[in-house]
């Protein structure tokens, strides 16, 4: 077989929890990858997506690995979800085949026995992970629907913020991304009364879902809106943003949405109520871990949860004089 495997080293997040990080290689079919994967002494399940993307180097693959699989151990906590966290990182690259790549994938996935099970992430859609599950059974079900899922959680957090800010119609919501989760989002906001703005790179899928919204289809600028929700890669809140949007809010989907030099406390001066990213974005992964669990009827539930939780955590942050991130962190470290 040309699948090769290979434990590189353990890398320790900033909160000092360690991640084994697994080279995966197969020559033949233009495999190159890594997973980090939380480790646990009770042996618990670890979930996390696949992101597949050009990066710049193998460095610059291990970092996001294990950042990505950090936050994902943040998420899976503060959910209340008895799992660890884990992601996979593929190096694409022109000469690789995709149906190769994601059938070796499999190959490796499968061949870890139910340690790890995947789903999707930026650059991994459900074609994707069909092609794995023909050969493994280690993949997020069939049946869910991952962009849902997600944009029902952030939807609900959202709601809770809106709520705790007193501003239950605060005016424009902007979402930055207009795939599955955000365009998703956008049309639940926009059933709920909401007015939306967006943001896409992709022409077609603004023109769709300006079409689809109607009169509650804003355009496409950020500036005036008084919501902004991240819903595609991370790093989007950075000085050239504040700069130009003035808004209030912060609630969406992305992982990392804060750019190098903006931190939790920064929006706190800036008045800026920002709920955490993993508190809002759980909704994939909370699907994921119920279907695996055989407990699909309690997603509506888990789903809607995720707006009292974020509640809880604004509260405690007003009440203690810290961040929002600052508390949602702290109780996700409170747990095992």
């Amino acid at each position: 077989m040309s699948l090769r495997v290979a434990r590189v080293e353990t890398r320790a997040d900033a909160r000092g929890r360690r991640f084994e990080l697994l080279r995966v290689v197969d020559d033949r079919r233009g495999l190159r990858a890594y997973l980090a994967i939380e480790e646990d002494a009770r042996g618990r399940t670890a979930f996390g997506g696949i992101r597949r993307r050009p990066y710049t180097d193998e460095e610059s693959a291990r970092r996001e690995a294990v950042a990505l699989a950090s936050g994902m151990a943040l998420k899976l906590r503060f959910a209340e979800l008895d799992a660890v966290g884990a992601k996979t990182v593929v190096l694409d690259h022109p000469e690789a085949s995709r149906a190769d790549v994601y059938e070796a994938l499999a190959d490796f996935v499968g061949g870890l026995e139910g340690r790890y099970v995947c789903g999707p992430d930026v650059g991994t859609g459900e074609d994707d992970l069909d092609r794995m599950r023909s050969r493994t059974r280690h993949v997020n079900d069939v049946a869910n629907r991952p962009g849902l899922a997600t944009a029902r959680g952030v939807a609900a957090a959202l709601e809770a913020a809106l709520a705790f800010a007193d501003a239950a119609r605060p005016g424009r919501l902007h979402v930055q991304g207009l795939g599955s989760v955000g365009g998703s989002l956008a049309r639940i906001l926009a059933d709920g009364g909401h007015r939306i703005s967006g943001e896409d790179p992709d022409a077609e899928a603004r023109e769709a879902l300006a079409a689809a919204l109607g009169d509650a289809w804003c355009g496409e600028s950020d500036v005036g809106a008084r919501v902004f929700l991240p819903c595609a890669l991370g790093g989007t809140i950075d000085a050239a943003r504040r700069e130009r949007w003035r808004g209030s809010v912060i609630c969406g989907s992305a992982n990392d949405q804060l750019a190098p030099g903006i931190g939790p406390d920064d929006l706190a001066a800036a008045e800026i109520l920002w709920v955490p990213d993993f508190a809002a974005n759980a909704g994939a992964v909370i699907e994921g871990v119920l279907a695996a669990r055989g407990r699909q009827a309690g997603l509506p539930a888990a789903l809607a949860a995720i707006g009292p939780r974020v509640s809880d955590v604004l509260e405690e942050a007003r009440r203690r004089g810290m961040t929002p991130w600052a508390v949602a962190a702290s109780r996700a470290e409170d747990r095992p």
